[in-house]
Parts: structure tokens; sequence; C-alpha cells
């Protein structure tokens, strides 16, 4: 099925100059359009895929401590009996617009709602993009350099939700906050590779340089994605630090 293709439209909001105009922060709206004369395939096509609710919620009882340093058996087999109650399945059938936009609303997401279990579930339908179209909070605040004091710098960010690093989420080198903020590279690039921070990662991608380029008559260089830059350390041994707890 598909391809489904939609136009994403950025907007930055809350933008406020700091440290006399050498930096900046912001908030910003990602909002997607669904383009039906790009895609093969309507919204309301069905789709058979993972119950990515389900083997989330197992997940959480993988491993014995995850609750508490007694909670292996009990929370493990209360899982299993949850699993069982709201007839779970490891595939669920559904409507492309449920698993993307508008969400998907489960039982499972409801376990907590009366208090018998402390678990905090921050939505209340699952779909990979819901409740971000239009959102300004989703991602969080940016901050980054402006170029004033120094047009090299222009666009790299400086901070992401308060933080200039990413010790909370990654140790050792993979900890390191850098990278465009979104739109804006510093000029006189030359050939060597690009770092862009992504809030869905939470971590920068780095883009090599692929080839000298023109569009609409002026020129410009062309970098793209190494097809290892999310394989794991036995292809890319740089990136182990990025999964810190391996099964």
């Amino acid at each position: 099925i598909g391809p489904y293709t939609f136009k994403e439209d950025h907007k930055k909001h809350n933008i406020t100059f700091l440290d006399d105009g050498n930096r900046v922060s912001f908030y910003q709206a990602k909002t997607w359009h669904f383009l039906p004369e790009k895609s093969s395939g309507s919204l309301d096509d069905t789709l058979v895929t993972l119950n990515a609710i389900a083997l989330a919620a197992a997940d959480q009882t993988r491993w014995p401590g995850t609750w508490g340093p007694d909670d292996f058996p009990f929370m493990r087999y209360m899982m299993d009996q949850s699993i069982k109650d709201f007839d779970e399945k490891l595939f669920m059938t559904t409507q492309i617009r449920n698993i993307t936009f508008d969400g998907i609303d489960d039982g499972m997401l409801h376990v907590a709602d009366n208090g018998i279990i402390d678990v905090d579930i921050p939505f209340e339908k699952f779909g990979w993009f819901y409740d971000r179209n239009d959102s300004m909070e989703y991602d969080g605040e940016f901050e980054m350099w402006t170029g004033k004091d120094d047009i090299h710098k222009v666009g790299q960010i400086t901070k992401y939700q308060g933080y200039d690093d990413l010790s909370r989420l990654y140790p050792d080198s993979c900890s390191r906050l850098e990278g465009s903020a979104g739109e804006f590279f510093p000029p006189n690039r030359d050939k060597t590779a690009i770092a862009y921070f992504t809030p869905d990662l939470c971590r920068p991608l780095f883009f090599n340089f692929k080839e000298e380029t023109e569009f609409e008559g002026i020129s410009g260089y062309k970098y793209w994605l190494d097809s290892n830059v999310v394989a794991n350390a036995t292809r890319n041994s740089s990136a182990s630090c990025f999964n810190p707890h391996p099964d």
C-alpha cells in the first residue's frame, strides 16, 4: 500500500533574542497536510500492522527491577493478565489516518486511569504523529546562535529543552549537543559533513557530502545520510553510545 505523501510546514513561535542578540530561543510548530494527488491511496485505507501499544506495554515488564526491586514476577503476571483482559493481539487492523494523526484508542492506554498502577501514560491515543499536528509544545524549546558575533556559528544549536548537552539521555561522546537547529547553516560550506539536530531522535544526524549540484541557477553542495547512520555498533561503532542499554 501507499506511499502516502504529506507536505510539512514549520512555523516558529515565542521568538526571544538573548545575550545581546547573539542567541535566540524559539518553539517550532510542524503542520502536515495530506497530498492525495501525490499519494497512492487514501487515509481511509486499511492497514494490518504490529500492535505497538501491546508491545510497548509488555516491554515495560521485560526486565526485573524496572518497577522496583521486588517487582518480578508480580508485574510480569499483571501485564500478562492485562493483555488477555483487553484481548490484545500481536497485530492490529486499523486505518492509515488512525495510525498516523488521528490516533487509536485502546484499553491498555487507560490502565492507570483508576490509580491502581502508578504510571504516567503521556497520551490518550496512539498514533505515530498523534497530537503533533500544529503543536507548538511537542518538540520543545530550541536555542541557537544568531551569528551576530560570529557568522560561522549561525543556526547552530546551543540548548534543547533547557539543556546544553544530551547527557540525561546518552553517555560519553553521544551526549554532545551539536548541529543545525533547523533551517540555517553557516556560509562558505566546504565538502566536509554537516550535522543536523533532530528532535524526533533527540540527537544530531550527520550528512556526508555527495556531489556539487545546481538548483534554479544557484550552485551548491548536496549532502546525504550514510547508510549506517542508525546501524548498530557492529556496523557503526560510533553509534554504540546511542544505545547505552543493549539487550
